[in-house]
C-alpha cells in the first residue's frame, strides 16, 4: 500500500506491507496409530510438529516459580531423576504424579512469526528530503542459548551478572534458581526459562538528503546524503539482536547461539550526475 500527498512544496509519501503466516498443521498420517507427532532435537532445542499446532513449535517443560522450602521440594523428582531441594525450579506437573519427565512437556512457544512486514515514509521539503524505512515482526519466540550458557552456573564457563540474583536462604523471593554444580535436579533442561518474546520494530535506515537545485558546467545534478542503518530497535528480547538466522534451515530459525548482531552504520555520500 502507498499514499502520496503534495502540500505546496512539501511532498509526503507513506507505504508499507503486512504479511500473515497461517502456520498450523492440519493433519499428519503415521504408520503407527499410537504416533501423533514428530519431535526434532536440534542443539539443545526440542521442536514438535503436531496436528492442530504450529509447525516446529518449541516443546519443553513449563516453569512455575521456585521451591522455597524443602518440605514442598522433597515431594518432587526432577527431570534428571533427582529429588528437588529448596531453590530448584518448580515445573508444571501435567500428570500430577510429582515426577517431572517427558510426559510433562508441552508446547512453550513458536519460532515462526505469524505477522511481519515493513513501513516506509518520506517527507520532501523543497530540496531537502527525509526518508525512513522500518521492519517489524510479532508473535514469534526466541530460544536463547546465550542465556543458557551464561546463566546455567556450570564450572568452567563465565556467567552473566544476573546470576548474582540467584535464590539463596537470604533471597527466597528470587525467580532465579539456586547455585547447583552439576545440575543434578535439572534446572537447566530445555524449558520456557530459555524462551523469550522475539517481537521487534526496527528502523532499518534513515536518510537525510539535499539536492542542489541548479546544474553547472561541471555537473547536471548533485545530491548530498547521510544514511544511518539499524539506528533503533524496539524489543523486549534480552539478546543482542532479535532478527537473525543461524543457518538457512527452519529448524534454526529463532535459535540464538550468539551470532554477530546487525551493526549500526553511518554513510555519507555524494551523487553526481555529469
Amino acid at each position: 500500500a502507498n499514499y502520496r500527498q503534495d502540500i505546496g512544496n512539501v511532498t509526503v509519501n507513506v507505504g508499507g506491507s503486512l504479511s500473515y503466516v497461517d502456520n498450523k498443521i492440519t493433519s499428519i498420517d503415521f504408520l503407527l496409530k499410537e504416533e501423533n507427532s514428530i519431535v526434532n532435537e536440534v542443539e539443545g532445542v526440542s521442536l514438535i510438529t503436531k496436528a492442530g499446532e504450529p509447525m516446529y513449535s518449541y516443546f519443553g517443560l513449563k516453569t512455575n516459580g521456585i521451591f522455597n522450602n524443602n518440605d514442598e521440594a522433597s515431594q518432587y523428582i526432577g527431570p534428571n531423576g533427582k529429588q528437588a531441594t529448596a531453590g530448584d525450579i518448580r515445573y508444571v506437573d501435567v500428570d500430577g504424579n510429582k515426577v517431572i519427565n517427558e510426559l510433562d512437556k508441552m508446547i512453550i512457544g513458536c519460532p515462526i512469526a505469524p505477522i511481519y512486514g515493513g513501513l516506509y515514509a518520506s517527507v520532501a521539503v523543497g530540496n531537502v528530503e527525509f526518508k525512513a524505512d522500518f521492519a517489524f515482526s510479532t508473535g514469534n519466540d526466541i530460544y536463547s542459548h546465550v542465556n543458557k550458557l551464561g546463566q546455567s552456573m556450570q564450572l568452567g564457563q563465565n556467567q552473566q551478572a544476573i546470576v548474582k540474583k540467584r535464590w539463596n536462604s537470604t533471597n527466597t523471593g528470587s525467580d532465579f534458581p539456586a547455585l547447583s554444580i552439576g545440575d543434578e535436579y535439572g534446572n537447566n533442561v530445555f524449558s520456557d526459562r530459555w524462551i523469550e518474546d522475539g517481537s521487534y520494530v526496527r528502523m532499518r535506515s534513515f536518510t537525510v538528503s539535499y539536492k542542489y537545485p541548479k546544474s553547472t558546467k561541471i555537473f547536471d545534478n548533485l545530491t548530498l546524503y547521510l544514511t544511518a542503518s539499524n539506528l533503533v530497535t524496539l524489543t523486549s528480547y534480552s539478546g543482542l539482536d532479535p532478527e537473525f538466522m543461524l543457518y538457512n534451515d527452519p529448524l534454526y530459525l529463532s535459535n540464538d547461539y550468539g551470532k554477530m548482531p546487525q551493526p549500526k552504520s553511518f554513510v555519507f555520500g555524494v551523487k553526481l550526475g555529469l
